[in-house]
């Protein structure tokens, strides 16, 4: 993957929402302990993936992402990202000590 891109307009709904910039959504893909799944919520066009792990700052998140090619360059492509409930924290804190 090259990088990571997104729309400006949605970052800023994001934010708004969530309190959750893409900026900071990105990071989870440096946890070790990231967790990615296909989305199968909805029939989307494309392939949709969640990614579930902790941010740079220490915030557990829960990122809705997909992979488009952008000039010839593989992205992740953000869709959204929002604070991890209490229940899904939970869950993953189990996955983390095996």
């Amino acid at each position: 993957m090259a990088g990571y891109d997104w729309h400006d307009e949605k970052n800023k709904e994001n934010i708004k929402k969530h309190r959750v910039s893409f900026e900071e959504a990105i990071t989870v893909f440096s946890d070790p302990f990231l967790r990615i799944a296909g989305d199968r919520s909805e029939d989307y066009p494309e392939d949709r993936f969640i990614a579930v792990g902790q941010s740079g700052s220490g915030l557990n998140l829960f990122v809705v992402f997909c992979e488009r090619k952008i000039e010839e360059e593989e992205v992740i492509w953000i869709i959204s990202a929002r604070k991890q409930t209490p229940k899904e924290k939970r869950t993953l804190a189990g996955l983390r000590l095996r």
